[in-house]
C-alpha cells in the first residue's frame, strides 16, 4: 500500500513536534545541521525524513527549522512541515 499524503504530512509533523521540545539552548548547538534517515509509515511503507536546522539571517536570533516526508516508492509524493524557533521559543 501507498504511503498518503497526509500520512506524509503527519510524519512530518511528529518530527518537527519533536524539534520544538529542544530548548533554544539546545538549537543553537545543533545549527546549522541536517541529516535524512529512513523510517517506516504506519502503512508500512519506507519513507525518508529529511530533516534542517539553518539561521534566518546573520543575527542567529532566529532558526528554521524544515522537516521533510517523502515516500521512497513515489518521489513525487512529499510533505514539508516548516516553523522558526527564537530565544523566546516558535514561532
Amino acid at each position: 500500500m501507498a504511503v498518503t499524503e497526509q500520512e506524509l504530512s503527519e510524519l512530518a509533523r511528529d518530527e518537527l513536534d519533536l524539534a520544538r521540545r529542544m530548548s533554544w539552548r539546545e538549537l543553537i548547538r545543533v545549527t546549522p545541521w541536517s541529516d535524512a534517515y529512513v523510517a517506516m509509515s504506519g502503512s508500512g511503507s519506507e519513507v525518508e525524513i529529511e530533516r534542517s536546522y539553518i539561521w534566518v539571517d546573520d543575527t542567529r536570533q532566529s532558526i528554521r527549522v524544515d522537516v521533510w516526508a517523502r515516500s521512497l516508492d513515489d518521489p513525487q509524493a512529499e510533505a514539508l512541515q516548516t516553523a522558526t524557533a527564537t530565544p523566546e521559543g516558535f514561532e
